[in-house]
């Protein structure tokens, strides 16, 4: 069996979905591995590693689509893609920002199958093949990187002959895996943290990492300096909790990062990839952030990927499974 790779086409997207290790280890289990000419460029990876370690690279993606049996995609493929993709294929991917339930028909229509990895039910045995929160784990610590680089402030508390600099205060909001690795990432740098999360079962975990939990945002966000949102569910609209009325209150220094802006948005006025102002206040929206640190990215999701190839071959792509019949969103 073949397993196609294709360099993301998604202009938002520099991870790849295998990497020189992942390939040995396909390798291994019997796939004949085809890559797209500078599929890895933009995490780090050349093409004489792919080939060293067994791959074939080929320079027409179109070639791989037509040939490949099971296509490995960080983002599911564009729809003027679909035509050339070979009947029969098996598709894996992360389908959370797809949006367009129309791509769904095409793929059926062409007899695609379609296999979510984001939509892995949330147990044990299914967790060496969880992309989310592989990638939310990365995408909590890289928000609380982009809000320090946007600042104009230091983080931790210092002591100086000059006086006594006060340590920022940060407010998560949502204290799912991005939003607990958020909270660990700006203790690290002597940031005061604070977090919010309509779930009370979190308040213990929050206290584990010597935050400070808090039961109303209304009562903190006027005395925060930064706040990283990232409170949603995959296939609705994110929750608006920072409203522009709120907005104006707030610091004029402060730095607001929503990690939910590709779905909705928490925060009043966000748009996806872009920095706007509201009331002159920065708001930074980014629902892929992951892909600011492709090569440890990419490291992390081409083992998600190959441990669950590793597993459907194990049960000899069994669709009664349960990890796989609840992946599945389309059956070619």
């Amino acid at each position: 069996m073949i397993i196609g790779i294709l360099k993301e086409k998604a202009c938002f997207e520099t991870r790849v979905a295998v990497t020189p290790q992942t390939v040995e280890r396909l390798k291994k289990m019997g796939f004949d591995i085809e890559i797209e000419q500078f599929a890895g460029l933009s995490s780090g990876i050349s093409d004489d590693s792919y080939k060293e370690a067994g791959a074939n690279i080929k320079a027409n993606f179109v070639d791989i689509l037509q040939r490949a049996d099971i296509l490995l995609c960080v983002q599911p493929l564009l729809q003027d893609m679909i035509q050339y993709v070979k009947s029969g294929c098996i598709l894996i991917s992360n389908f959370q920002n797809l949006f367009a339930m129309d791509m769904l028909k095409l793929f059926k229509e062409k007899k695609i199958t379609c296999l979510a990895l984001d939509k892995l039910p949330r147990i044990s045995r299914a967790q060496p093949f969880d992309i989310l929160s592989s990638q939310n784990n990365l995408s909590g610590y890289q928000a609380v990187l982009c809000a320090v680089n946007f600042s104009r402030s230091i983080v931790p508390m210092m002591i100086t002959s000059a006086g006594v600099v006060a340590p920022m205060k940060f407010l998560i909001v949502g204290v799912g895996v991005a939003g607990l690795q958020a909270i660990a990432t700006a203790k690290r740098l002597g940031a005061k943290v604070y977090a919010y999360d309509i779930r009370e079962e979190v308040r213990e975990q929050v206290k584990s990492l010597n935050a400070i939990f808090v039961s109303s945002i209304d009562d903190v966000l006027q005395d925060m300096d930064v706040i990283i949102t990232s409170a949603f569910v995959a296939g609705r609209r994110a929750p608006l909790l920072i409203k522009n009325k709120m907005i104006k209150l707030l610091k004029q220094s402060v730095v607001i990062i929503d990690m939910a802006a590709g779905f909705g948005g928490n925060v009043e006025g966000v748009c996806n990839f872009k920095v706007v102002k509201v009331y002159d206040r920065l708001i930074y929206g980014n629902s892929n952030l992951a892909a600011k640190i492709p090569a440890t990215a990419s490291m992390l999701l081409a083992n998600n990927f190959a441990n669950f190839l590793e597993y459907m071959k194990d049960i000899e792509m069994d669709f009664n499974d349960e990890l796989v019949k609840e992946t599945c969103i389309v059956k070619g």
